[in-house]
């Protein structure tokens, strides 16, 4: 009997640790639940805070050197450049300045192409007229 007891005792030991745990965590599901009645009853009627509104974005709009070191950027990277319906193969800036696609003066419009997954396939850079870009 004597070898049964210290057995017991850590047996009773855990059994109180584990009822004492099982009634904190509904006491705790009781609170949750409570603070969540009140929280739906205080928004209850209220209009929904944020409103979803569908706008269409304005073209990215870049000045000659902006556009050219977006054109080198993204042609290191395999991502098809198109100036004016040229497309550009070149990745090294030297040889792209060379060619004189693009006008340090002038305005371009990009508009970027992707794939399915949203990953970014192409970049098509149309020069703007001038007065064109304020619309």
């Amino acid at each position: 009997m004597n070898e049964n007891v210290p057995n017991m005792m850590i047996l009773c030991t855990i059994l109180a640790l584990f009822l004492s745990a099982c009634f904190l965590t509904l006491g705790m599901t009781g609170q949750i639940n409570l603070a969540l009645h009140e929280a739906a009853s205080t928004a209850a009627g209220q209009a929904r805070s944020v409103q979803t509104v569908l706008t269409e974005s304005s073209p990215d709009t870049f000045g000659g050197a902006q556009a050219f070191m977006i054109a080198v950027d993204h042609a290191k990277t395999g991502i098809r450049i198109n100036i004016d319906g040229i497309e550009i193969r070149e990745e090294d800036p030297a040889k792209l300045a060379k060619l004189a696609l693009f006008e340090t003066g002038a305005k371009y419009r990009a508009i970027y192409f992707r794939d399915n997954a949203g990953k970014l396939t192409g970049v098509q850079f149309q020069k703007l007229m001038p007065g064109e870009e304020l619309s």
